[in-house]
C-alpha cells in the first residue's frame, strides 16, 4: 500500500505544471501521501548548501511526465499501428523514448526488459508510474486515465501497446511545453 501511495504521489507531482518549492506546498496537493511527504521534509532537510537538482532543458526528471511526451512525440513523428479506438505504440518503443526524455543525472530511466516489465511481481517504480497513468482512481484530481495499455499478440515483441488518450494527449502538450522553456527558478524540488 505504501508503494502504491508512494508511486501515486510521485506521478501526482511530477504532473504539476508549476514548481512546488517545499514539502508543505507537495502536501497541499490531492494525492500526495503523508508519508511520502516525511520523506521530502527529511531530503529537503538534508540537503542544505547544495544546489537545487533541476532537469535540462527539454528532459524530464520523472518517467510518468517523460511517457506522456514520448507517446505525444510518437504520435506526431511516426507511423503508429492502427487500433480500434487510436493509434497503438509497441511497449519496447515506448521504453526506449522514455529514456531518450530522461535527464541521465535523474536515476530514472528504465533499464529493464519489456518481458521483465511485464512480470507482476516486478516492482520497478520507474514502470510503476506507466501503469499508474493507465489508472483512473490513481490520479486524483488530474483527469486521468491518460494512457490506454492494451494486448495486441503479434503487433510486437511483448504483445503490448500503448495508446494516448485525449488527457494524457493535453497534459503531454503542456508538460513538453514547459520542458522547452527549460528549468523554473530553481527551488528545493524542482
Amino acid at each position: 500500500a505504501s508503494f502504491d501511495a508512494a508511486l501515486r504521489s510521485v506521478v501526482v507531482i511530477s504532473m504539476h505544471l508549476s514548481p512546488i518549492r517545499s514539502p508543505e506546498a507537495a502536501r497541499r496537493l490531492k494525492g500526495v501521501a503523508s508519508h511520502f511527504y516525511e520523506i521530502l521534509k527529511e531530503s529537503v532537510a538534508g540537503s542544505k548548501g547544495k544546489k537545487p537538482y533541476h532537469p535540462k532543458k527539454d528532459k524530464f526528471s520523472c518517467v510518468a511526465s517523460a511517457a506522456l511526451v514520448a507517446l505525444l512525440d510518437m504520435e506526431e513523428s511516426s507511423e503508429p499501428m492502427n487500433s480500434t479506438n487510436g493509434n497503438s505504440f509497441p511497449m519496447e518503443d515506448l521504453i526506449q523514448n522514455i529514456n531518450r526524455l530522461i535527464d541521465t543525472r535523474s536515476n530514472a530511466s528504465l533499464n529493464q526488459t519489456a518481458e521483465q516489465y511485464m512480470d507482476p511481481d516486478n516492482l520497478d517504480p520507474g514502470w510503476g508510474q506507466v501503469k499508474k497513468l493507465c489508472a483512473t482512481n490513481a490520479n486524483t484530481d488530474l483527469d486521468g486515465p491518460f494512457i490506454k495499455e492494451r494486448k495486441k499478440k503479434g503487433a510486437c515483441p511483448s504483445g503490448v501497446v500503448f495508446e494516448l488518450l485525449e488527457a494524457g494527449r493535453e497534459m503531454a502538450k503542456k508538460l513538453r511545453d514547459l520542458a522547452k522553456k527549460g528549468p523554473a527558478e530553481p527551488g528545493p524540488l524542482r
